[in-house]
């Protein structure tokens, strides 16, 4: 068993860029899940680095893409932690809790890792 942490990036990238280079700088790596495609510059910037995997997903496929996502980590008994931006989200994938003693779902504050 494993444990995987998920930053996902839905609206501005500024604390969930923060988020992930906090974890890298512990050794522990991150899947960050990127609503849209931002310019050209800005993914120059947040690239894949180390530790930090980006997956840049479009707008309209992103809730289920999340969704999918969590719930397969969970079915593979994955111990995930999920980090999020907004209160949609955290309703969306909240069910995940009781389903699962291996999932954790946390508001982005770049200071708190778990």
């Amino acid at each position: 068993m494993s444990k995987k942490h998920v930053i996902l990036c839905e609206a501005g990238w500024h604390n969930a860029r923060e988020l992930s280079l906090e974890l890298a700088r512990k050794n522990i790596p991150a899947q960050v899940l990127i609503k849209g495609r931002p310019e050209k510059e800005v993914r120059q910037m947040i690239s894949r680095r180390g530790l930090i995997n980006n997956v840049f997903i479009p707008d309209k496929f992103f809730a289920v893409f999340v969704f999918l996502y969590v719930f397969s980590g969970i079915l593979f008994g994955k111990e995930l932690t999920v980090f999020y931006n907004k209160g949609k989200t955290e309703k969306m994938l909240s069910g995940f809790k009781r389903i699962s003693g291996k999932f954790k779902l946390e508001k982005i504050h770049h200071q708190t890792v778990s």
